[in-house]
């Protein structure tokens, strides 16, 4: 999986903050959702920092939806 960011309030350049596996041990379930939890770099230092992304049902069906569509 690869991570970028970039500014959002204006033109940026984006920067690839991570490039790693998406492990098992990276995953979790709460409740009906999917908590994804990984360690990546920040915008403006090197710092390290510990992201998490929640994903509820209607958000992991969208992932699977689009996995199923053509690519083009």
């Amino acid at each position: 999986m690869r991570i970028y960011v970039e500014p959002a309030k204006r033109p940026g350049r984006k920067k690839l903050i991570s490039k790693q596996s998406l492990n098992a041990g990276d995953i979790e379930r709460d409740g009906d959702c999917l908590v994804l939890t990984f360690e990546a770099d920040g915008i403006y230092d090197a710092s390290r920092y510990r992201y998490t992304i929640e994903l509820c049902p209607e958000c992991v069906a969208a992932l699977k939806d689009a996995l199923e569509r053509p690519i083009g």
